[in-house]
């Protein structure tokens, strides 16, 4: 296979990949269907994740207990 020819089936994957997320994309907002996948999506990632004031949270504990001099200076602007 010469370079050319992978180079250009390079080109044509990462068209096509656009084109697939565009479509998919556009399905989930404009139709009953697509916005229901969304809302479950969105639900389980909020179940496995939490919240980002949940995940700041997380953050600002863990600095807090491995690493002293953090610790020190979130308790300040606190």
């Amino acid at each position: 296979m010469s370079m050319k020819s992978s180079g250009t089936t390079f080109i044509a994957g990462l068209i096509l990949g656009a084109l697939t997320g565009v479509v998919a994309e556009r399905y989930t907002r404009t139709t009953s269907r697509g916005r229901q996948i969304r809302r479950e999506v969105n639900r389980a990632i909020l179940d496995l994740y939490g919240s980002a004031e949940q995940q700041l949270g997380r953050v600002k504990e863990f600095t807090r207990e491995h690493v002293p001099a953090v610790g020190k200076k979130t308790e300040v602007a606190e």
